[in-house]
């Protein structure tokens, strides 16, 4: 992408006054993939600056940078866990007899993670039950193609256990085997003076 500053004199683009170089480098900077915040403070210039250099908020420098990545990732990893919130109001002032109550208080938000891309696969709200969490996980596999990632994580919930094994299968637990000759520690010894 060519770059549409053509000196270094200072020059008014998208309503900044700057530096040709300036700009160039907050467009760098946008291009590799940061933020209009981070970009900002890295190159010193405020963060309306740098949005209104990249063009506003539905540029085609955002397209461009997220239009290369391959989608859905090769996803390694996945992270189970759930998250609280309570809805209007707190359990306790909430009546179960009410149907105006019916969607407020605790809920829960059964989340499948891949830590890697930094990508929620799955999410499911709602109360924290056996049936959510096995309802996270067959879809979690689905996503990934029926693949089951190298690694499987959660907050050692029971359901999920379950869940995981009814899905993926019994897991397979590797021997950790190191190529070459077993370490030998030497041995140490308390050198009383």
């Amino acid at each position: 992408m060519q770059i549409p500053l053509l000196s270094n004199a200072n020059v008014l683009r998208y309503g900044s006054h700057l530096s040709g170089d300036k700009a160039r480098s907050v467009l760098d900077h946008l291009r590799e993939g940061n933020g209009t915040s981070q970009t900002g403070r890295l190159v010193g210039v405020h963060r309306e600056t740098a949005t209104r250099l990249n063009g506003g908020p539905d540029s085609t420098l955002k397209r461009t940078t997220t239009s290369t990545w391959l989608f859905p990732p090769r996803t390694r990893e996945v992270q189970f866990d759930e998250k609280w919130v309570f809805v209007a109001k707190q359990q306790e002032n909430c009546d179960p007899a009410n149907p105006a109550d019916a969607h407020k208080c605790d809920y829960w938000d059964h989340v499948a993670y891949d830590p890697e891309h930094r990508l929620s696969l799955a999410v499911i709200p709602g109360s924290r039950s056996i049936g959510n969490a096995d309802a996270i996980v067959p879809e979690v596999k689905q996503r990934l193609g029926g693949e089951p990632p190298e690694l499987i994580t959660s907050d050692e919930a029971p359901a999920y256990a379950t869940a995981i094994e009814q899905t993926f299968g019994v897991p397979v637990v590797q021997a950790s085997v190191r190529p070459g000759r077993p370490r030998i520690a030497p041995q140490r010894r308390l050198l009383v003076g």
